[in-house]
C-alpha cells in the first residue's frame, strides 16, 4: 500500500538496520501519501529545489551504548577505523572483484543489474578495508605504546593524521602514507590504476579522507 518507486526516493547514505536512526530523505511533491512501515515514523521538515543524492552527506552524529567493556582496551580515544557495518559479510570481497575485474560472468551480469548505491557500497567497503590496514601499519611504525584488537592496532597517543581513501585520483601529499599504501597494494596485488573503473564508470571512486 502506498509503495514508492525506488528511483523517487532520495537518500544520502545507508543506515544500520540494527540501529535506532534518524535520516533525511527527499520525495517528489506529487507523492502525497507515505507508506506505513513498522517502527518507522516521518516528519516533514521542509522543501527543496533538488532531491537528496548519495554523496550529499556531510557527516553523522552518534550516541553509542556500550554493552560489553573490553578490559584490554583502556584508551580515552580510539582511531576512527571502519567496522563491521561497512564490511558486512562479502562487501569488501565483491568490491575487490570489481576493482580487479576478477568477477565471474554470472557475477558481472548480476553487477550490471545492481543499483548504483549498492555498487558504491561494495567499492567503498574495499577502500575502507585498505584504509584500515594503512592506519594500523602507520600506528605500528610510529608508536610503541600500542595494543592489538581484532587484527588492528590502537595507541593511547592522540594522532590527528589525515589519511585519504585510495582512489585512482588520490594525490599523495604525504610520502610516508604513499609508501604504506604501496606496500598494501603489493600485498593485495592491485594498483592505483585499478580504481579507474571503465567497466562501471558510474561508480568511479574519488579521493576522500
Amino acid at each position: 500500500k502506498n509503495r514508492i518507486p525506488r528511483e523517487e526516493l532520495g537518500i544520502a547514505g545507508l543506515k544500520d538496520k540494527q540501529g535506532i536512526t534518524t535520516q533525511y530523505i527527499s520525495l517528489p511533491s506529487f507523492i502525497k501519501n507515505l507508506p506505513e512501515i513498522k517502527d518507522v515514523s516521518y516528519e516533514i521538515v521542509g522543501r527543496g529545489n533538488k532531491p537528496i543524492r548519495l554523496g550529499d552527506l556531510e557527516g553523522n552524529h552518534f550516541v553509542i551504548n556500550v554493552h560489553e567493556v573490553l578490559p584490554t582496551i583502556t584508551f580515552t580515544w580510539v582511531e576512527n577505523y571502519f567496522g563491521e557495518q561497512r564490511f558486512s559479510t562479502e562487501n569488501s570481497e565483491m568490491g575487490k572483484k570489481i576493482i580487479t575485474k576478477t568477477y565471474t560472468q554470472e557475477e558481472k551480469r548480476m553487477l550490471e543489474k545492481t543499483e548504483k548505491h549498492i555498487l558504491l557500497l561494495y567499492v567503498h567497503s574495499y577502500q575502507s578495508l585498505l584504509w584500515n590496514k594503512v592506519v594500523s601499519k602507520y600506528i605500528q611504525k610510529k608508536f610503541s605504546n600500542t595494543q592489538e584488537y581484532d587484527g588492528l592496532l590502537f595507541t593511547e597517543t592522540r594522532c590527528d593524521k589525515t589519511i585519504p581513501l585510495l582512489a585512482f585520483d588520490t594525490e599523495w601529499d604525504n610520502e610516508e602514507i604513499r609508501v604504506l599504501y604501496d606496500k598494501i597494494m603489493r600485498e593485495e596485488q592491485i594498483t592505483q590504476e585499478d580504481f579507474n573503473l571503465r567497466a562501471f564508470p558510474q561508480i568511479m571512486p574519488k579521493t576522500e579522507q
